[in-house]
């Protein structure tokens, strides 16, 4: 399985702040090793393509800062 999504992103109501806009990879695999037994590894990955905008005053972090998550899982059934 492998799965690309875009997650556009507008202003939040009543703030001045827009959260980035966000690509998320997600990708699987799985095995039957007999009728009765699967092993399959998933994972994701998103990326955050533009950086957030909001009022200066409110820049704790570098504004330039993007956010990143990774994540890979095993399941056996």
């Amino acid at each position: 399985m492998l799965a690309v999504t875009f997650e556009p992103h507008t202003e939040k109501e009543e703030t001045d702040v827009t959260a980035g806009d966000q690509v998320t990879l997600e990708y699987g695999f799985s095995q039957y090793l007999s009728d009765r037994l699967e092993v399959r590894i998933a994972g994701y990955s998103r990326w955050q393509i533009e950086r957030d905008t909001r009022p200066e005053v409110a820049v704790a972090l570098d504004p330039n800062t993007k956010e990143e998550v990774h994540a890979l899982g095993l399941q056996i059934g």
